[in-house]
C-alpha cells in the first residue's frame, strides 16, 4: 500500500456502477472508501476486492440525505484515509420498477 496514493470516496459503490468505478480506481492505485446506505454486503465485497488489489478499501456507511451523516462521513474518511482528492457522486435512489411502469410526475 502505498502511503502518498490519492484517496478517492465512491458513493453508491457496494453494486453497479459505483462498484465498477471502486474497483477502477483501486486498480490504478487509489485509497478507495467505499461508500453504502443500505448495501452493506456488497460494499464488503467491493473493498476486499480492492484490497485483493494490494490496495488499502474502507467501507463508510452513510444517508447523503441527512446532513450529519454527510459530514461524519467526511470526517471519517479524512480520519482513516486522509484528505479526499477523487470524489464520485454516484449514489442514487434505485427503485426496481419497469419502465412502462413509471408515470410522467415520476
Amino acid at each position: 500500500m502505498d502511503p502518498n496514493a490519492k484517496v478517492a470516496l465512491v458513493t453508491g459503490a457496494g453494486r453497479r456502477i459505483g462498484r465498477a468505478l471502486a474497483l477502477a480506481l483501486g486498480d490504478t492505485g487509489c485509497r478507495v472508501a467505499v461508500h453504502y446506505n443500505h448495501s452493506e454486503q456488497d460494499a464488503n465485497e467491493t473493498a476486499s476486492l480492492i484490497k485483493a488489489m494490494g490496495n488499502e478499501a474502507i467501507t463508510v456507511k452513510a444517508d447523503l440525505e441527512d446532513p450529519t451523516q454527510v459530514e461524519d462521513l467526511a470526517a471519517n474518511v479524512y480520519e482513516q484515509l486522509g484528505s479526499i482528492e477523487i470524489m464520485v457522486n454516484n449514489a442514487s435512489v434505485f427503485d426496481k420498477v419497469g419502465l412502462k411502469e413509471v408515470s410522467a410526475e415520476e
